[in-house]
């Protein structure tokens, strides 16, 4: 592998970063507007290259506003083919280097220049040497590594910042420890992995600069064993203080009194009367073993109303309390503000002894790493180039993390999947918890074990009740924040989803697995007999994917064949609800049978893997390295098989009443998919959580419907008689919150509404200069409403930004409280837990009431459960998420906005009344569609 060999250090060579704009992303279809290259030898500029280049056709209005490219400058520009032999000439033969290179590289060929030239990608290099860098975009990367990124989407700045990036990586690279670094140079050689020549030209420069200062404290497999070991120390046993059982709840309450602890630990301070009813009625629960049904207003502080009564109990008990959250950035603000910050004061105040109670997080198994199935990646025989930077990634990670979560980490685009194959997963057998070995699973467990808070998010609250409550240490008093979202929650988590693709994934592990057990049979010293059974055992476990991947397509041709004899002709239908009805039909037949053949050829997989499981306990390998890890990796996989075989039995196999059953074709690919639900989760929740536990605690700010929690108790299992409490928000919404809705808006299904909703998003945008958001319930309006206000609204300078057209719901938060000035267009993800700072947002628009669609699979099942279902079951919904939608408006005391409802379906149909009831009584005033813009000003101004 000579080609692995450079004669200097990549800082001592000369290169080409290279960057290119285009009118597209499709390379077969697009073309390029410019071209930017700098050739340089590590700081010095040799050289560079720009140019416009003529495409030939319109340049999209995305990539103007984007580039800031306009037609006018590429008019009278040459075509690609004048300035293909200067740019081929000033590549030369230079390596080439550029952020998501393979991209400028295949527009090139699809000009005409194909080049052979070694290439390097920033995107990899940072993937790799950059763990916990959340986004590696280059103006990302140029800033994170201390540098400024002057006119981004331009070729030439692009290429400049690439450079930048490219020889801070290189350093950086050159910093880690030699042993590490020279196992990274030995997985990306091995997996042929493009950066591998630069990473082996560092690794030996670093050691022929070797003088003693620097000692490799990394082995050969990736990982500083001393180091982790001693990082991954066993928590000290949860202790608690019975003095403090006399702590009653007026006593709580007057540690958040005027003269408390809190009032002078924490600085502006309020007390909230609203905050002390709620923490009374939440240490009553806990104390007397009662559920409670608690809502709390925006402003009360309910995080410090729950984790008061908790922590308290938990020190003076020694009891465990467990808080399931829904979001991520909930558990953030409870573990790194919230619950430090409680301690802290009830511990300088003499409340608490110093370092009694402690705090843990605990996720689901798949989310962290298990280092026996990453030292089994890392010797594969066969690694991939997604394998490579993976556990790249990660074994610069592994020396200095504590939890070994993979939140800690960027895992984007195949990272995720190669993550599959190196996490503790949900399957298999896992020898960690139970071995002696460093384990980031065990110790999670075992730092909750002896916590006295221990925080969960609801998807691993549900999947411990279904596992028999094996994944959360025993517990019997929690809280459930966000509980609005627990019944969508427990249908995710009691139901599941089967997309073609699924069985890729095991045959691809099972195909990597045989391979490395027939390299472990032939080094290995065994009798002709033994080494013969092993091989047969392997043959034979090997005949059965051909025939299963067969099997397997014709299932899906079966699928998509019976979902098209599902169209009507005015309506082409994307998903069918697998009804008694529909499964007696004629076309079924065939897709029925297409599965009991993939059901055979399932179990017949299952069984041959067992055998081999079988010959692996039972006969001694000396040359199979981890034995134990070669048989969890078979029983992985054995289980998945299982796992899908159950699950297409319970899709598609006899009627069951209780579940939801359907075939999807998701748009925008079309990919058909199986899906299954259950048709109700009261029932489970019931059963498994509220008679198990001594306490339940159920909060949030949107849980009531017209003041009633009826509802949402009936739809969660929350048992009858249980106290229940509502807690108004402490805000004054009459002077904080004007209420607009426009008296000559037209219906949402009505002609010009498009038009009339657009209006007055460029109206308000302009009276605030931006500082609005407006919520959209379908994607094509949003899309249809960002097409008519962008041009008027950017050329007045402010940005408008779209879900989906400028960026992710992450990004588009970020770039919105960086650049207040902006317009900002969302869908589903920002109608709840979007929490802005103070004054950034000035109005908030409610383009539709958010019913959801009926024709929904689990909409339209549950919905034939009731006698009059859009009253009882699409009203209270759609009302629990109108009132999370307001509620993104006023967030802090001194919050002042208005809220533009463009749906007068509030006030004029008889259900529109259920909607203004349930939020906070606002300053309502009459108002048009010419009248919003001046009326948000004039209240913000007044």
């Amino acid at each position: 592998m000579a080609w692995l060999v450079p004669s200097t250090t990549a800082l001592d060579e000369v290169h080409v970063s290279l960057d290119l704009e285009t009118t597209g992303l499709d390379a077969q279809r697009d073309a390029i507007i410019e071209v930017g290259a700098v050739k340089f030898r590590g700081e010095e500029v040799i050289d560079t290259f720009q140019t416009f280049v003529n495409p030939g056709r319109p340049i999209p209005e995305f990539i103007q506003r984007l580039t800031g490219i306009a037609p006018r400058q590429v008019q009278r520009a040459p075509f690609f083919t004048a300035v293909f032999d200067d740019l081929k000439a000033f590549l030369g033969s230079y390596p080439i280097v550029g952020h998501n290179i393979s991209f400028d590289l295949g527009f090139l060929k699809s000009h005409g220049l194909t080049l052979s030239n070694q290439a390097y990608d920033t995107w990899d290099l940072a993937s790799a040497f950059l763990p916990r860098t959340m986004d590696y975009s280059l103006a990302r990367l140029v800033s994170s590594l201390g540098g400024e990124h002057s006119g981004p989407h331009r070729a030439l700045a692009d290429a400049r910042a690439a450079q930048r990036v490219f020889l801070a990586l290189l350093r950086k690279a050159a910093g880690l420890d030699p042993g590490l670094l020279g196992h990274i140079a030995n997985l990306a050689a091995r997996s042929r992995w493009a950066v591998a020549p630069l990473l082996v030209g560092l690794e030996g420069a670093a050691a022929e600069s070797q003088d003693g200062s620097r000692t490799a404290t990394t082995g050969l497999g990736g990982l500083d064993l001393e180091g982790l070991v001693s990082r991954l120390a066993r928590p000290e046993k949860r202790r608690f203080d019975n003095r403090m059982s006399v702590l009653d709840e007026g006593a709580m309450a007057d540690l958040l009194g005027p003269r408390g602890p809190f009032a002078r630990g924490f600085s502006g301070f309020e007390h909230r009367a609203e905050q002390v009813q709620m923490l009374a009625a939440v240490a009553k629960a806990i104390h007397q073993s009662q559920h409670l049904v608690v809502e709390g207003g925006t402003g009360v502080g309910k995080s410090m109303a729950y984790l008061l009564p908790a922590v308290l109990f938990a020190a003076a008990r020694g009891q465990r309390v467990v808080i399931s959250t829904n979001t991520i950035n909930l558990q953030e603000q409870l573990l790194q503000k919230d619950i430090p910050a409680l301690i802290k004061v009830l511990e300088e105040g003499g409340v608490l002894a110093t370092g009694l109670v402690k705090a843990a997080l605990l996720k689901g198994r798949a989310n962290y790493l298990c280092l026996r199935r990453w030292s089994y990646l890392t010797r594969s025989e066969n690694l991939s180039v997604d394998d490579a930077r993976l556990l790249s990634k990660t074994a610069v990670w592994l020396q200095d993390t504590v939890s070994g979560d993979r939140g800690e980490i960027n895992l984007s685009g195949r990272d995720a999947f190669t993550w599959s194959r190196v996490s503790a997963a949900e399957k298999g057998r896992c020898m960690g918890p139970r071995g002696d070995g460093p384990c980031f699973l065990r110790i999670a467990r075992e730092r909750a074990e002896q916590a006295h808070i221990v925080v969960v998010n609801h998807a691993l609250l549900l999947s411990d009740l279904v596992h028999g409550g094996s994944l959360i240490p025993d517990y019997h008093y929690l809280v459930i924040d966000e509980a609005h979202n627990l019944e969508d929650e427990a249908t995710r988590q009691f139901g599941f989803q089967i997309s073609a693709d699924r069985l890729d994934e095991d045959l691809e592990l099972q195909g990597r697995l045989t391979t490395q057990l027939r390299l472990v049979l032939r080094a290995a010293s065994l009798g002709s007999t033994v080494r013969q059974q092993g091989e047969q055992v392997i043959a034979e476990t090997e005949t059965v994917p051909p025939r299963l991947r067969e099997s397997w397509g014709r299932l899906w041709a079966a699928a998509e064949h019976f979902l098209n004899t599902q169209r009507h002709e005015a309506n082409e239908q994307l998903q069918v609800l697998l009804t008694r009805s529909v499964r007696a039909q004629s076309a079924w037949s065939n897709l029925e049978l297409a599965w009991e053949n993939v059901d055979l050829g399932l179990g017949e997989g299952i069984q041959r893997l067992a055998r081999v499981q079988r010959f692996l306990e039972g006969t001694p390998l000396p040359q199979a390295g981890d034995l134990e890890t070669l048989v969890m990796e078979v029983s992985t996989i054995q289980d998945d098989l299982g796992q899908l075989q159950g699950q297409l039995k319970a899709v598609l196999g006899s009627y069951d009443d209780h579940s939801i059953d359907w075939i999807a074709r998701d748009a925008p690919k079309g990919d058909v998919t199986f899906h299954a639900a259950p048709l109700e989760v009261g029932t489970t929740l019931g059963e498994l959580l509220f008679t198990k536990k001594d306490c339940v605690v159920l909060t949030s700010a949107t849980l009531s419907t017209q003041g009633s929690f009826d509802y949402f108790r009936a739809r969660v299992g929350c048992p009858e008689g249980c106290p229940e409490l509502l807690v108004g928000s402490p805000f004054d919404y009459q002077k904080a919150a004007l209420l607009l809705i426009p008296e000559d808006m037209p219906q949402p299904q009505v002609r010009g509404y498009l038009e009339a909703l657009s209006r007055v998003l460029i109206d308000l945008g302009q009276a605030l200069e931006g500082r609005t958001m407006a919520l959209f319930t379908a994607y094509s309006a949003l899309r249809g409403a960002s097409q008519q206000v962008r041009p008027q609204l950017e050329a007045k300078g402010i940005q408008v930004l779209a879900q989906g057209i400028d960026g992710s719901a992450h990004q588009l938060m970020r770039r919105f409280a960086e650049n207040p000035k902006s317009v900002l267009l969302g869908t589903s993800s920002f109608w709840e837990g979007v929490d802005w700072p103070s004054g950034v947002l000035k109005a908030l628009v409610l383009t539709r009431l958010p019913f959801q669609v009926p024709t929904d699979p689990i909409v339209a099942a549950r919905s034939a459960q009731y006698d009059n279902p859009f009253q009882q079951y699409a009203v209270p919904q759609a009302v629990l998420r109108f009132r999370q939608g307001v509620g993104r408006l006023i967030r802090n005391k001194g919050d002042r906005g208005t809220i533009v409802v463009l749906d007068r379906r509030i006030t004029g149909r008889s259900y529109g009344q259920a909607f203004l009831r349930s939020i906070p009584p606002c300053s309502l005033k009459p108002s048009s569609l010419a009248t919003v813009g001046t009326l948000a000003a004039q209240w913000i101004n007044r």
